[in-house]
């Protein structure tokens, strides 16, 4: 949507299904990056995986994030904001009924059938306790979500206050700073848990973001310096990582740099991401006669929180097993499977959603 010839900050929620399946395919894609850069060290498997480890990443959990305050923002304003208690059941409840059913059975496979840690562990892991307190990172997304739940209410009133966008910058630059004391005071346990809680600012500006899509406003100048500035941060971020990788970061203004943006990577990813978001919206837009492309990537939208649990779950289970989850074929198989699981596993969880959400 437009105004007048301006492009509208509600494209970010026209285009929503399609980022979060952009999102889930990216994630895919990384992952199979790091199995296959864990046994390749040259060839074309090596260059294919680098280059996209390299300029894509994991930027696919930022996005994922990202869109999902934005929707929980919209959750809040559209009537969930006047009874706390019922945004809590609405949101609890579509997470952890799928994440129950599917995760109780995973879970169970992990850690008593493969590595024999007995029914105390599995309860530990279902529970996500085993996230937060050793860093068992397989499902490190619910655990995290949950938590952002919880806290949501208080992010959204201080985005709906007056000077919204300051506080949110503030709140943004408290978390920065009280993640980088604990990175000091407790360097272990944050690098256990900082795949989550790096990822707070990204999750609070959809927020804030969710706020300007649903009061209709243009996307202005200064948007478009983040969104272009976003995009340099991150290509100067992969520059100096091929440098560090080619052993040309180890003196002088390069390794400066380097360690700067490789401390918080995190951060530049997204803000990085926020470009990315831009530009896909840009291309979705000019591609609307390729509906299979559309297609594909609004159902793995709706499909993305399932595809995120059976993919990582069953690549898990594939490693323990000591497939070669490397070799391309073998990858396939776990996207297959991850899928037809995806679709049981929705279907059977909205039975249940739907009767628990209308009691």
């Amino acid at each position: 949507m437009t105004q007048g010839n301006k492009l509208g900050m509600n494209e970010f929620s026209k285009y929503r299904s399609e980022l979060m399946g952009l999102a889930i395919i990216s994630i895919m894609f990384f992952h199979y990056s790091e199995d296959a850069l864990s046994y390749y060290s040259a060839g074309i498997h090596y260059t294919i995986t680098y280059w996209y480890r390299m300029i894509i990443g994991s930027i696919g959990v930022e996005i994922f994030l990202f869109v999902s305050g934005m929707g929980l923002y919209f959750s809040m304003k559209k009537g969930s904001g006047n009874n706390i208690l019922g945004f809590y059941k609405k949101r609890f409840v579509r997470v952890l009924i799928p994440y129950l059913i599917y995760a109780s059975i995973a879970w169970f496979i992990m850690d008593v059938i493969q590595e024999d840690k007995g029914i105390s562990m599995f309860i530990y892991d279902l529970s996500t306790l085993g996230f937060w307190y050793d860093g068992r990172k397989t499902i490190w997304f619910v655990a995290f979500i949950l938590v952002m739940y919880i806290f949501f209410p208080f992010i959204f009133n201080l985005i709906e206050k007056k000077q919204g966008g300051l506080r949110t910058i503030v709140l943004i630059a408290i978390t920065v700073l009280v993640l980088e004391c604990f990175r000091t005071v407790n360097p272990g346990a944050y690098s256990d848990t900082e795949i989550a809680l790096t990822r707070i600012p990204i999750f609070v500006l959809g927020a804030y973001f969710g706020k300007k899509i649903y009061d209709n406003d243009a996307i202005g100048f200064s948007n478009y310096v983040i969104f272009i500035s976003g995009i340099v941060a991150g290509f100067t971020n992969f520059f100096l990582e091929y440098m560090h990788d080619s052993g040309n970061a180890e003196e002088g203004i390069i390794k400066v740099l380097y360690e700067l943006f490789h401390h918080f990577d995190r951060y530049i990813n997204a803000w990085y991401s926020l470009g990315v978001m831009f530009l896909a919206i840009l291309v979705l837009s000019q591609i609307k006669g390729m509906k299979l492309i559309g297609n594909t990537l609004r159902w793995s939208g709706t499909m993305s929180f399932e595809l995120y649990m059976t993919h990582v779950t069953i690549r898990r289970i594939f490693i323990l097993a000591g497939l070669p989850i490397w070799l391309v074929k073998c990858y396939f198989v776990v996207i297959i499977i991850s899928i037809l699981v995806s679709i049981i596993l929705n279907k059977v969880s909205n039975l249940i959603k739907v009767k628990m959400l209308r009691e």
